[in-house]
């Protein structure tokens, strides 16, 4: 390939090539080939050479877990299982729904069991995503109050 003058990354990538922009040597990039944990290679037709894509590459290291969790679903195989078993989807939801649920019920808990609770124990609990105001008023049920560093709480 010509050294090119503009700053992009190819789209298209040899085995080498691959296993260097994951970040991991060859005989890894192998090895997470065969369990499908990455992409396989892609070939032009009339061309014995293969290529991973650049994209697919991106997506399949988007779907891998982080350091501290067990394995997730990926989104395609969230649609793929909404597809083949709609009602074993529904089972999933609804844990996540009490799952929530939970969460909310234990916020409240905490808030009114205390009079009140400092605003760390709530971030811990409920995730930076969760904290906020308006939404913890609304999922506890709680007409809520910040005073300080801790939340407090009177039924609405």
């Amino acid at each position: 390939m010509k050294n090119d003058p503009y700053a992009y990354p190819p789209r298209l990538m040899n085995r080498v090539e691959a296993a260097r922009y994951v970040g991991i040597s060859t005989t890894t990039f192998d090895r997470l080939v065969a369990q499908g944990q990455l992409p396989k290679s892609k070939r032009f037709s009339g061309n014995s050479r293969v290529m991973w894509d650049r994209i697919a590459l991106d997506l399949a290291v988007n779907d891998l877990p982080d350091a501290d969790e067990g394995p997730r679903q990926t989104l395609t195989q969230q649609m793929l299982e909404q597809y083949r078993n709609p009602e074993k989807v529904k089972e999933r939801e609804e844990r996540e729904r009490q799952a929530e649920q939970r969460l909310w019920d234990e916020a409240r808990r905490l808030i009114v069991r205390d009079s009140g609770v400092a605003w760390g124990t709530l971030a811990n609990l409920l995730g930076r995503d969760k904290y906020d105001p308006a939404l913890i008023s609304e999922k506890t049920g709680l007409n809520i109050e910040r005073t300080g560093g801790a939340w407090f709480g009177t039924p609405k």
